[in-house]
């Protein structure tokens, strides 16, 4: 698969995921329910796509360009 048919994967499959988790949140869901989240940190290229790869079972697109999957948020 190439990157552009592995974005278009992400973006029809994930995405509409962490959307929905989002707009969860912005309702205040999480005071009832624990919603998932999880934080990969680390170097670029040091293996975090495969990492979360290996743990939801979800090709993540990749390529020689840096990707950012959801973006860095504030954790109060």
């Amino acid at each position: 698969l190439d990157d552009n048919n592995l974005c278009s994967q992400y973006e029809e499959k994930v995405r509409p995921c962490i959307d929905l988790i989002d707009s969860l949140r912005a309702l205040g869901v999480e005071q009832d329910l624990a919603l998932p989240a999880i934080a990969v940190i680390g170097d670029q290229s040091s293996g975090k796509s495969s990492v979360l790869e290996a743990l939801s079972g979800v090709v993540l697109p990749r390529g020689s360009v840096a990707h950012s999957y959801n973006p860095s948020r504030r954790i109060p």
